[in-house]
């Protein structure tokens, strides 16, 4: 698991396993190509202003970021999107919801609304809210840029644990729970290898929303999905932004 993520989750309220985990830190100048390149090969695709017309790459999903002390969450189906703090409340702190008067509500618990007056308040809620928008915006485009779908493993996960699980499996023993770190970035511009990319993997996984680039060169949107076999063990991903997201040879 990443680090990063591991202190964060550890001074949550809620349930960690519920999300899939999504680290979108990245240096300046990096966020900046990351933002410029969504711009640019997104013109139509601002920051989207309803919750389900995000691109995300899982339909629920936590992210956090070391420019802010909190972790945010998200779920499409039931469209919400959460600020926690790290005092391992069981509420969010803010949980903006759809709204049908202004498109989105801001619920927000009263420590936070320290405001004298009403207009004082508003400021701290819209604060939050394009907070949360922004990081959410910038998971989608990490996630849209690396398109090919080609993952990059940091070796944050359990040692031996494959080795392990094959033993256990020539013993007709039930496997263990492997959880792995998974840094996003595209492929270089190369033409496929046999046995490039990672959906062979035989254990149950679910795989990220991403885009599949058809062979005239524009791409189609794939949605998150299961794949892999249970009986062969569940593997269960977080993710990581590369700094190599917007290196020329990944074009």
């Amino acid at each position: 698991m990443n680090p990063n993520i591991v202190n964060y989750s550890s001074k949550v309220g809620f349930d960690v396993a519920d999300y899939i985990w999504f680290d979108a830190t990245l240096n300046k100048e990096t966020e900046k190509e990351v933002y410029q390149w969504g711009k640019d090969f997104l013109p139509n695709w601002d920051a989207p202003t309803s919750l389900d017309e995000y691109y995300a790459p899982f339909s629920k999903m936590a992210f956090v970021h070391k420019d802010f002390n909190y972790v945010f969450t998200y779920e499409k189906d039931n469209p919400s999107l959460c600020v926690w703090d790290s005092f391992k409340r069981k509420e969010p702190i803010v949980e903006i919801v759809p709204s049908e008067i202004d498109g989105l509500e801001a619920i927000c618990i009263p420590e936070i609304l320290t405001g004298k007056t009403e207009e004082e308040n508003f400021k701290i809620e819209a604060h939050y809210v394009n907070m949360a928008q922004s990081l959410l915006h910038l998971v989608c485009i990490i996630n849209l840029r690396a398109h090919r779908l080609d993952f990059i493993i940091e070796g944050h996960q359990a040692k031996n644990n494959k080795t392990i699980n094959a033993k256990r499996l020539r013993k007709n023993k039930s496997v263990i729970f492997l959880w792995n770190t998974i840094q996003l970035r595209p492929q270089p511009n190369r033409a496929p290898q046999k046995g490039d990319g990672t959906h062979a993997s035989p254990a149950r996984h679910k795989r990220r929303g991403h885009l599949r680039r058809r062979t005239d060169g524009t791409f189609k949107w794939i949605n998150e999905m299961w794949v892999g076999k249970i009986q062969n063990g569940v593997i269960v991903h977080d993710y990581m932004a590369s700094e190599k997201l917007m290196d020329k040879t990944y074009e």
